[in-house]
């Protein structure tokens, strides 16, 4: 057993280990009824860290999922005599779909006003409780499967909390694998995300029908626990309660919402015989938590970790001889036209309004394979508005797209990264929350095939795959000269080590075109040599075909094959560097004309 897997072993087997010595020590039926109670939440709030910590979605509504599943295994198993096993799998499949509805929803909200839609919800299904509840379910029986029956505090008290660590493994085992980097994507970066082939809609619903599923297999827990279904177990203030476990315990930990139940339903236990102070008592070690840990009580070993993080502060040595006045002479300007007789990308009449601004008027443009086109022109002339049209995120009101002689136009971000166009952005798009290496593997996201349910289990492929991708990755991280900071949170690094880690994630797309925009804007100028040889490099070694948007001229012209002028969102110039630099309207462009 590897020393990973050792370490994804240690919490469940603590929590095992509680359970067992709790269970050996009390016979206090309180006692077991209140843990069973925070084992109960705990599972519906690590469903909803799945959603709010691993996604960046929020949800005021999970108790609609706990009420609708609690509901279903009331009336099936108390009045149509269901095993519970059936109805427990109807009340999950219920809430599930559900949390379908609310993903779709989640497609065109985001924010306070998907918080808004997710309360909506919480508070219909309550009105519908309280509307055909009034007089609740109850005598629901206990929890039987296959002929044992969990009459006693003690047996489900047990039961619920090996739920509970089956309900962390999986979440950690999901949230360490492709689906788990996607949520991460998505959470920190939804733009970047989709450039570099993550869909965002089905990640956003499938998250979202997951955290509902645990709400439900809460819900099912729930029934036979309180042994009744009523209206007032499942208000708003449960969902608020949920949503306070995931922020306490700490939302980007998987044992964050469990920590955060325990502490929830526990804590306000403590000084009963001081029932007049007990509220404010408990009250002020909520705002202490909050305050002195603002990233949740789980957030303390995730700062013992990065410390302990072994680090080499020096960064890659420097390209010698990176000038850019030389880059360009093993090209040869005609050399990739020649060799390629269909571009890699050939964008025809593409026209793009904003209102009353034409941002881009009849652009034409042909990348080949193994050549740098360079597009150029002063601000606002339409460089990056035309990135967003070639690429996916905006959609031209005219004109082409094609890649490789496929028609792409109109179709998603994810879509072109898919397809092998892989693109940087003005400002340097890192995803904050996951290393440097994990970074570079989003950039693999669409050459895997690993779904949720295999990279929660762990399966052979999915652990071949991971492991596949993880040595691609750090092959690209050696090729920018970033594998010693592999295990640096990205959001740690410089802005120069950031521009280099959005180039690694594109190659990890296997791309054929790359778009880079302005990716040498804030740099030194030995930083911006470096990083255009690095361009440089790609570019001859991988046959890859890329258009570079940069300010900065010499860099421009120095590695262009071929170079295309924009201004007010028209082509006012193509021709090779030579002739762009004795172009008198593009000198007139740049610095105007004497009056």
């Amino acid at each position: 057993m590897t020393r990973r897997n050792l370490q994804l072993l240690v919490v469940p087997g603590l929590l095992l280990a509680v359970v067992l010595g709790f269970s050996l020590v009390t016979d206090s039926l309180y006692r077991y009824q209140l843990g069973t109670l925070a084992g109960i939440y705990a599972v519906a709030a690590v469903g909803l860290g799945l959603l709010l910590g691993g996604s960046g979605q929020i949800s005021l509504g999970h108790a609609g999922f706990v009420g609708a599943a609690a509901w279903a295994v009331g009336v099936f198993t108390r009045e149509q005599g269901w095993p519970w096993l059936l109805a427990a799998a109807v009340g999950i499949i219920i809430a599930t779909l559900v949390g379908v509805v609310l993903g779709y929803a989640a497609l065109r909200l985001e924010g306070h006003y998907l918080a808004l839609a997710t309360l909506a919800f919480g508070l219909l299904f309550f009105e519908f409780m309280d509307t055909y509840l009034t007089a609740g379910i109850y005598g629901v029986p206990a929890i039987d499967i296959f002929g044992f029956e969990f009459k006693s505090a003690k047996a489900l008290f047990i039961a619920v909390w090996i739920i509970v660590i089956l309900c962390y493994i999986g979440s950690r085992a999901m949230l360490t694998s492709r689906f788990g980097r996607a949520l991460a994507a998505l959470r920190d970066d939804p733009l970047a995300a989709s450039s570099t082939g993550v869909n965002l809609a089905r990640t956003k619903i499938t998250v979202f029908a997951i955290s509902a599923a645990l709400g439900g297999l809460a819900g099912a827990l729930f029934a036979p626990y309180q042994a009744s279904v009523t209206d007032s177990s499942f208000g708003f203030f449960l969902s608020v309660n949920l949503l306070m476990m995931v922020i306490i315990g700490g939302m980007r930990s998987p044992a964050g919402p469990i920590v955060g139940a325990l502490f929830l339903v526990i804590v306000p236990e403590f000084g009963r015989q001081w029932e007049e102070y007990r509220l404010l008592g408990y009250g002020i070690a909520l705002v202490a938590v909050i305050v002195l840990f603002p990233g949740g009580i789980t957030s303390i070993g995730e700062r013992l970790r990065r410390r302990a993080v072994a680090v080499d502060p020096v960064t890659a040595a420097s390209p010698d001889g990176a000038e850019f006045e030389h880059a360009a002479e093993p090209h040869g300007a005609s050399a990739p036209q020649e060799a390629a007789a269909t571009p890699a990308l050939s964008v025809a009449g593409i026209c793009k309004r904003f209102g009353g601004l034409e941002a881009l008027v009849d652009v034409d443009l042909n990348v080949y394979p193994g050549e740098i086109h360079a597009l150029i022109g002063p601000n606002g002339a339409g460089k990056t508005t035309l990135f967003n049209c070639v690429s996916g995120v905006d959609m031209p009101d005219s004109g082409t797209v094609t890649m490789g002689g496929l028609e792409m136009t109109g179709k998603p971000a994810h879509t072109f990264a898919q397809k092998g166009l892989m693109r940087t952005f003005q400002h340097a798009r890192v995803f904050g929350g996951l290393s440097v290496l994990e970074n570079v593997m989003v950039g693999s996201h669409s050459a895997m095939r690993t779904d949720p349910l295999r990279g929660m289990l762990r399966t052979p492929a999915a652990r071949k795959e991971e492991r596949a991708i993880s040595d691609l990755a750090m092959g690209h991280l050696e090729a920018v000269g970033l594998l010693h900071l592999q295990s640096r949170p990205a959001d740690e690094l410089t802005l120069a080590d950031e521009r280099r880690l959005e180039i690694a994630r594109c190659l990890a797309g296997d791309p054929s075109i790359l778009l880079f925009d302005e990716p040498a804007a804030g740099l030194g100028d030995a930083e911006a040599a470096e990083l255009g040889e690095l361009i440089l490099r790609i570019c001859r070694r991988q046959n890859i075909g890329v258009v570079l948007i940069e300010h900065h001229l010499e860099m421009a012209l120095g590695l262009a094959n071929r170079v295309t002028v924009l201004d007010f969102g028209e082509v006012i110039a193509r021709g090779t560097p030579d002739e762009i630099r004795n172009n008198e309207t593009v000198v007139a462009a740049y610095i105007g004309t004497a009056a």
